[in-house]
């Protein structure tokens, strides 16, 4: 909503609901793993159509690949245009979060990216360590991009 998509719901709620609604009827949901990543670009295009923007998706797969992940979110990021980030492992076993900036912080001459995620649970802005979307605990990292 604060870089001009003013057709989505203020209700966070209100679009949970409608994704579960989507990913139920479509047979995407499954109550004892909740839903693949692979159907995200599909659910979030059915999301923006249903308020009234159209939208291409890609789905990115990344296995232990820092530097290339690295380069889409920052570049994500830096064009406007938050991101879906869902992870196998680590602090987000099996969930997807909305990233939406990051943080360069520089330490004794090392420099270390954070990512500024929305995962739903806090109302206070979260930072995910880049270095752990390439952790071999974090075995897989999907990222989902949009743009109009």
């Amino acid at each position: 909503r604060d870089q001009g998509f003013v057709c989505f719901p203020a209700e966070d709620q209100e679009i949970y609901g409608f994704v579960y609604h989507y990913a139920s009827q479509k047979k995407m949901y499954f109550k004892k793993i909740g839903t693949f990543t692979f159907f995200m670009g599909k659910m979030a295009k059915a999301l923006w159509k249903r308020v009234g923007y159209f939208v291409h998706t890609k789905n990115y797969l990344y296995l232990i690949q820092e530097e290339k992940i690295q380069r889409l979110l920052m570049g994500e990021v830096d064009g406007q245009r938050p991101c879906i980030v869902s992870f196998t492992g680590g602090q987000y076993r099996r969930h997807s979060l909305i990233l939406y900036g990051y943080l360069i912080y520089e330490k004794e001459g090392e420099e270390k990216v954070y990512y500024l995620v929305n995962d739903l649970w806090s109302d206070r802005p979260r930072f995910v360590d880049g270095t752990s979307l390439a952790n071999p605990f974090v075995t897989m990292v999907q990222v989902l991009t949009l743009w109009p």
